[in-house]
């Protein structure tokens, strides 16, 4: 039998905030101290902070040259003037030399507080490239690449030659740009700079060569991700920043771009921010008179438990916007998948070419050319689609098709398990002579009722287009088009409306695009797309949740729908313990979406699968 302690118990065996500060500076939890914006006003060169994750080695050494300042090595008191950054020429102003020894002290390495670097611009040849360095020891790069310079301003773009630092006669390049950003407001809390220099690879190469050289044990190539851990150590972003700056760095189309967007300002944090603490403060009113009462009986509780219940239903419905939201995040974020299903010679895959702008599927007059899955991604009206061109589907009973080999099979079975994992289905049919000689008629598919059917027996989004429509007169077309009509009601039933649009491929192939009506299909199919990820104005805001938060958000949603069971129970009565643990999972999944709390579990192991995206 599983024995819950009481709330009071679990909560008061975390240490609070006003006793982490009791502490010595050192032992105290660096995620706490950051969460509350504290900051170290004293210039060690290592403290030691402490979280029940982790240990984290950090240098906290900050020189602020907004004032004029010195530095000074730990091993001597002597101190060289870096002047005044007010109204200073910074391309004419030399420093007094510095000595090599003196800044390599001041600058000696802790494992996890070395200096990182990278190129951040893409790799290859171009007019410009940017190099970024973070860490302590970014002035030492400086004062190392460009001897003899004063620092520039903070935040001014300066114009330096940068020099080998084992030799100040090798020029690396004569006009590269210069930025300083000092401590803690940059993009990663820590001293930063950032070298444009040109974008020549061997200039590349060499500067970022020599950086290296300056001191290894020191300054080091940066790791995959590692300037975005940084920033999330030192509180710059949290875990759903991180995620919507990764989507907005793979964003291909403009919704994508939107979507990704949406996730950057950190609003959504705060709202999961303020989820949890409301989640705290009810568990900290709860646990108290929970532990006064022998037999942990709601009745003792009569007064606060109806207002946390009510709380808690609250946040149910905003869970359910959150999760509705994330599921059309998700389909702009990965692709709509859109697949073309019909039967033989309906001309899926001359209207598939024509989407993709290529020969990409074959097309021929024999039925069953198709066999596999053919796939192409293309960027729709904003929108990221991928879509499949699959087998022709007909019945092995049909006297006409009772040839179908083995492999037109298995091309049949793979088209409808496609259709059926597709977001959207666009029905292919296509103007066929009467078999009775009356003219055109237009065939249906029978399993087309089945197929568009998902998992909850809800009917897909589902587009209908009626190919060779050049085979037709205007006033045949009217009446085709009506008995087709009808004959997808009672083919559908009453499942749904759904859009009907004509097109001629024979057109589109010839450059009659008028005619050829791919625009109408195009326009029909993006808006199907709207009413998929179309959210209201007043929460747009939630397409920004992502499929890892919207998963976290399930798992709360799961433990508060059994806080709701257990107290609301009636007869056995209701234990308190079992109710405020609960409640305490719940807080926990909504730590995990920003990991910037304690109670956030292995924020390391999150990080990675974080970055695994």
């Amino acid at each position: 039998m599983i024995q819950h302690a009481p709330a009071t118990a679990r909560l008061c065996a975390r240490r609070t905030f006003a006793q982490n500060w009791e502490l010595p500076f050192t032992t105290r939890p660096v995620l706490t101290a950051r969460r509350h914006g504290q900051h170290s006003p004293i210039p060690k060169e290592a403290n030691t902070f402490c979280s029940h994750q982790r240990l984290f080695s950090t240098i906290i050494g900050r020189h602020n040259i907004r004032e004029k300042s010195t530095i000074t090595t730990p091993c001597q008191k002597s101190s060289v003037k870096l002047g005044d950054e007010e109204g200073v020429n910074t391309n004419d102003v030399e420093l007094s030399p510095l000595t090599k020894g003196k800044l390599q002290a001041q600058y000696e390495p802790a494992s996890d507080s070395q200096t990182i670097y990278a190129l951040s611009t893409a790799a290859g040849r171009g007019a410009i490239a940017i190099i970024r360095i973070s860490g302590p020891a970014c002035m030492l790069i400086y004062h190392a690449l460009c001897p003899r310079k004063k620092l520039p301003r903070e935040r001014y773009a300066t114009v330096r030659a940068l020099h080998h630092p084992k030799d100040t006669n090798n020029i690396l390049d004569s006009d590269a740009i210069v930025l300083y950003f000092a401590a803690p407001h940059t993009a990663t809390g820590e001293d930063m700079l950032e070298l444009h220099v040109h974008g020549g690879p061997a200039t590349v190469k060499a500067v970022m060569s020599a950086i290296s050289e300056v001191n290894s044990q020191a300054i080091r190539a940066a790791a995959p991700g590692e300037f975005t851990r940084r920033a999330f150590y030192n509180d710059r972003l949290d875990l759903g920043q991180i995620e919507s700056l990764g989507d907005t760095l793979s964003a291909e189309t403009e919704f994508q771009r939107r979507a990704a967007l949406r996730g950057r300002s950190g609003e959504l944090s705060r709202i999961y921010e303020d989820w949890r603490n409301s989640l705290i403060e009810e568990l900290a009113h709860a646990a108290a008179d929970t532990d006064h009462s022998e037999e942990h009986s709601l009745d003792d509780m009569a007064g606060i438990w109806p207002g946390i219940i009510k709380k808690v239903e609250m946040m149910q419905d905003e869970i359910s916007d959150h999760r509705f939201g994330a599921d059309r995040g998700t389909l702009l974020r990965r692709g709509i998948q859109v697949s073309l299903i019909g039967l033989p010679n309906a001309g899926k895959s001359s209207l598939f070419n024509q989407i993709v702008g290529r020969e990409a599927s074959i097309v021929n007059q024999q039925a069953g050319t198709t066999r596999d899955v053919v796939e192409a991604t293309v960027d729709l009206r904003g929108y990221l689609c991928t879509f499949a061109d699959t087998a022709g589907v007909r019945a092995a009973d049909v006297v006409d098709d009772a040839d179908i080999d083995a492999i037109e099979q298995e091309g049949i079975k793979r088209a409808i398990a496609k259709a059926k994992d597709a977001d959207v289905i666009v029905y292919v049919a296509s103007i066929e002579p009467d078999p009775q000689g009356h003219g055109y008629a237009i065939p249906t598919m029978k399993e087309l009722a089945s197929i568009i059917q998902d998992d909850n027996r809800n009917s897909k989004p589902l587009l209908i287009v009626v190919n060779k429509i050049d085979r037709l007169s205007p006033s045949q077309c009217i009446d085709t088009m009506d008995s087709f009509t009808q004959d997808i009601h009672r083919l559908l039933g009453s499942k749904g409306n759904y859009p009907i649009i004509h097109t001629s491929v024979t057109d589109a192939a010839a450059g009659r695009s008028k005619e050829a009506n791919i625009g109408g299909f195009s326009r029909a199919l993006t808006h199907l797309f709207h009413e998929l990820t179309h959210m209201p104005v007043e929460l747009e805001h939630l397409i920004g949740v992502t499929e890892r938060q919207s998963q976290l958000l399930q798992s709360c949603s799961q433990h508060l729908e059994k806080f709701l069971a257990e107290a609301s129970r009636i007869a056995p009565p209701p234990d308190n313990s079992i109710a405020t643990y609960h409640l305490e999972l719940a807080a926990k999944c909504l730590a995990e979406v920003t990991g910037r709390v304690e109670g956030a579990g292995d924020v390391e192991e999150i990080l990675g699968v974080v970055f695994s995206k």
